[in-house]
């Protein structure tokens, strides 16, 4: 499992952070992480959809060697040291990263279990009318918010995104988990109007694909801003 992610490592991450050609080299460093990281960590050990979240932290410290923005970065232009340095980096963020949604990859997950209802409360109360649209069109919030949640909206975004998203997120600190439920809800409330004039399949498949995959930095930092304002709302 762990191998075959590493392979097919976040492909949109790779593809527009412009280091394609050095995937395999990515790859190696990636998968020497996570597998440490799983023999240091065999209650968690590790779950498909952790390569997602290790991505960030290697491009970050990698771009650091030439001073330049994540999505400038050219992985040919790094000495076999530096990006050892980065490795080891990436490793140690990575594990505090994980510390805060510890239960999140845990034996069945309880954490994301625990989050998903919690966003299902929230929209009842945000949205009684998209909660019982959805409820009877027999969409259940973990057919989707699983999935944003195991990977913190990484498949979500655009790589020019990225940044910004985990730069919240680390901002966020321990309240990280608390805070996604709510990003949760502001996505959901963001279509809301639409959810409630389709079906089954067409809510699937909207959020199989959501328009979120071409948005601009300005707006998800709209969209941030609206997680702020709704979490002091529905305390």
């Amino acid at each position: 499992m762990l191998k075959s992610d590493c392979r097919s490592l976040a492909t949109l991450n790779l593809a527009c952070f412009s280091v394609c050609l050095h995937r395999s080299i990515l790859c190696r460093a990636v998968q020497r992480v996570l597998f440490t990281r799983a023999l240091r960590n065999p209650t968690s050990s590790y779950v498909q959809g952790m390569n997602e979240l290790m991505v960030p932290f290697l491009i970050a410290f990698l771009a650091e060697f030439q001073a330049v923005p994540p999505l400038e970065l050219d992985v040919s232009e790094i000495t076999t040291s530096q990006f050892h340095v980065a490795e080891a980096d990436s490793y140690w963020c990575f594990c505090k990263f994980l510390g805060v949604m510890q239960n999140h990859y845990t034996f069945g997950q309880p954490g994301i279990q625990e989050s998903c209802f919690k966003v299902k409360e929230l929209l009842k109360r945000a949205d009684s009318e998209l909660y019982e649209h959805l409820t009877n069109e027999g969409v259940d919030v973990l057919h989707f918010a699983f999935r944003w949640l195991n990977c913190l909206f990484l498949r979500e975004f655009p790589a020019k995104c990225i940044p910004r998203l985990m730069d919240t997120y680390l901002a966020e600190g321990d309240d990280l988990p608390h805070f996604i439920e709510h990003f949760c809800l502001v996505i959901l409330l963001k279509w809301s109007a639409q959810f409630k004039e389709m079906t089954f399949q067409s809510i699937v498949s909207f959020i199989q694909n959501p328009p979120t995959k071409r948005w601009t930095v300005s707006e998800l930092e709209i969209a941030l801003s609206e997680t702020h304002r709704l979490r002091t709302t529905f305390l």
